[in-house]
């Protein structure tokens, strides 16, 4: 017998027993990074939308004051092209665990039609200028893949009229 065959001998059914001991663990690991990509999508799917909301807020401007070199906006019909926006762009979404229409009503939205600063809630000032200024933020009810317990992440978004 060779040194070789001695100090490796073969036992019948090791692999399996390494298998049976890792598969659970293999098994949470696969099924926790899909829970984790599903929150990351949806986190990035409604600061997506609202980024748009913003965005499409802060170009609703008062075409008049282009003429006097002070472009404002109309704050009542911003936000309501905001929430248009921001309803379009979430139709498709299925991991809200509250109404969608709930969820627009609970947006904060801060119009700045001359500019300024707004303070968001995690405590963020942004800055504009002169430059009309949107900035909105909520915390949607989502609900996880895996788990029923819903989360609410913060999503704070701001725009300027460029």
């Amino acid at each position: 017998m060779s040194r070789a065959q001695s100090t490796h001998a073969a036992y019948p059914g090791q692999s399996l027993v390494i298998i049976a001991m890792m598969l659970p663990i293999v098994t949470i690991m696969v099924f926790g990074g899909m829970a984790l990509a599903q929150r990351t999508y949806d986190r990035m799917a409604i600061e997506a939308a609202l980024q748009h909301a913003a965005r499409a807020s802060a170009h609703a401007v008062q075409y008049r004051g282009f003429a006097a070199d002070q472009p404002t906006i109309d704050a009542a019909r911003a936000a309501a092209l905001g929430r248009a926006v921001l309803r379009a762009n979430l139709a498709e979404l299925n991991s809200l665990d509250e109404p969608m229409d709930e969820l627009i009503e609970r947006v904060e939205w801060s119009i700045l039609p001359r500019g300024g600063s707004c303070v968001l809630p995690s405590g963020r000032t942004i800055t504009s200028g002169s430059a009309p200024l949107v900035c909105a933020s909520v915390s949607p009810w989502l609900r996880g893949m895996l788990t029923s317990a819903p989360w609410m992440p913060l999503l704070e978004v701001a725009e300027v009229m460029d």
